[in-house]
């Protein structure tokens, strides 16, 4: 276990602007003051951006915040990132998500559970694995939470829990229907997540812990992963190379993106606010084509660093297929909770190309 005392010298000066905006734009934080919070998956790409805006406003808003965090390699983490290290009441220990024991009963307020691989190879080639993972992790999050007297439960689900989005739906609601297929293999991550739901809910039920699920949907910022199976992440991975930006299939599926900063704001505002019981798209309406945004990308790479990136499309369009969709629909967020994207996607890809370019310089 690791305990920690405060240098905000050490806060990436990146991540202030964003993180400055979150403070003024979302206000969640009379609620958080001198709470207590235990967080999964927060050495993450969603996590790490919880984790060093929670930090920022600890600071600079006297919160008095207690965080503790689950971690595959604490030291590991917070090597990368020393800032954490340095903060009063932040634990970060070790455990795996399926057999951890939290480090003290004395009780928290709340939980983000957000610990799952997103990972394209896992969910193919293990399955099974996946699947345990989701599940059984989130059912024993689930356990410790009850134990420690956790008053607000948020799990961090996926949009994947709708399964193949039909072309006539442009945004899905959260009062869809449809789900995944579990007859193909590809199936488990969206599957797990769509158990997990039902498991945290129903024991919210049974033990009267408030349960609010967030179904993310695809997003953007520092910190994204950028040579995984994220194609909005390749596209920067190459433009920042300067080499072409390959589209293997043919650039007609449609997708929308929403930037961290906006994230971040979305799950603490679901955390406080978010009904009990109740699922929240979290994303952007803006919807894009793959070639639309290869293109966006290519023409934004140019104009910081006037290089020409081409836009290489090697897959023939299908006429009469039907387009794959993956876009929300935030109608119950905007209206319930007053939220609304406000970070558009150009400027989000302009500060994550940038934050990839300085670190990387």
């Amino acid at each position: 276990m690791v305990m920690n005392t405060a240098r905000t010298e050490l806060f990436p000066f990146q991540l202030k602007e964003d993180t400055d905006f979150i403070i003024s734009k979302y206000p969640v934080w009379n609620a958080l003051r001198g709470r207590s919070l235990f967080i999964t998956g927060a050495t993450g790409f969603f996590g790490k951006w919880l984790l060093y805006t929670l930090a920022r406003a600890n600071s600079e808003l006297n919160l008095n915040l207690s965080v503790h965090v689950l971690s595959r390699d604490p030291k590991r983490f917070l090597e990368a990132h020393p800032l954490f290290s340095t903060l009063k009441n932040w634990v970060f220990f070790e455990g795996n998500i399926i057999t951890f024991s939290l480090p003290s009963q004395e009780g928290y307020d709340f939980c983000i559970h957000g610990a799952a691989s997103a990972s394209a190879k896992l969910n193919s080639e293990s399955p099974v694995q996946m699947f345990n993972e989701i599940l059984l992790g989130t059912q024993r999050c689930l356990e410790e939470a009850k134990k420690a007297h956790v008053k607000r439960f948020l799990f961090l689900s996926s949009g994947a829990v709708y399964g193949k989005q039909p072309e006539s739906l442009l945004h899905v609601e959260e009062t869809f229907l449809g789900g995944p297929n579990g007859l193909i293999r590809g199936s488990a991550y969206a599957e797990g997540k769509r158990a997990a739901e039902f498991l945290v809910n129903q024991v919210g039920r049974e033990t009267g812990m408030e349960t609010i699920i967030a179904r993310a949907f695809a997003f953007v910022g520092p910190f994204l992963p950028l040579d995984t199976h994220f194609a909005i992440g390749n596209f920067i991975l190459s433009a920042l190379k300067k080499e072409p930006i390959r589209i293997s299939g043919d650039g007609t599926p449609i997708r929308s993106y929403l930037y961290t900063a906006d994230l971040v704001g979305w799950i603490l505002t679901l955390l406080i606010s978010g009904k009990n019981q109740e699922a929240y798209n979290l994303g952007s309406e803006k919807e894009i084509s793959i070639k639309e945004l290869a293109f966006l990308v290519s023409q934004i790479a140019k104009d910081k660093w006037g290089d020409a990136i081409d836009v290489n499309i090697s897959g023939l369009a299908i006429p009469g297929a039907p387009k794959e969709i993956y876009c929300p629909s935030t109608k119950k967020i905007r209206t319930e909770l007053g939220l609304k994207e406000e970070i558009s996607l150009e400027i989000a890809l302009q500060k994550t190309l940038e934050w990839h370019h300085q670190a990387t310089a």
